[in-house]
């Protein structure tokens, strides 16, 4: 789940998307074990925001993507006036024992997507 992340949040950047800083509420990132991988496998500083909107973040989330396509906002920039404070931050491991293991999975996925068997 983790390199997926990692994958889709590496297309968005590639088409132009920037995500500074990524924010995590509820489901497993309420753990501290899943900000880690997280934050490890992303190789970025995560922010933590309160468990009061967990449950509603990702319809919070899509409502605001909605007033962008709409126009009602110009921006993600500017909806980050509407985000809750975040209550903490998960700071990456400098040296990830994940970037061999996302490599390999890149290759794997790959291999699965186009139907090969070898490289």
């Amino acid at each position: 789940m983790a390199f997926a992340l990692r994958e889709g949040l590496s297309a968005l950047e590639g088409a132009g998307v920037r995500a500074p800083e990524p924010r995590l509420a509820g489901g497993g990132t309420s753990r501290e074990p899943w900000r880690r991988l997280l934050a490890d496998v992303l190789a970025r500083t995560l922010l933590v925001l309160p468990p009061s909107v967990a449950g509603v973040a990702s319809a919070r989330g899509a409502a605001l993507l909605a007033g962008i396509a709409v126009g009602a906002y110009r921006s993600a920039r500017e909806t980050l006036a509407l985000a809750p404070e975040p209550v903490g931050t998960v700071v990456p491991e400098d040296d990830s024992p994940y970037e061999e293991a996302y490599t390999r999975y890149r290759e794997l996925y790959g291999r699965i997507g186009t139907g090969r068997s070898r490289p």
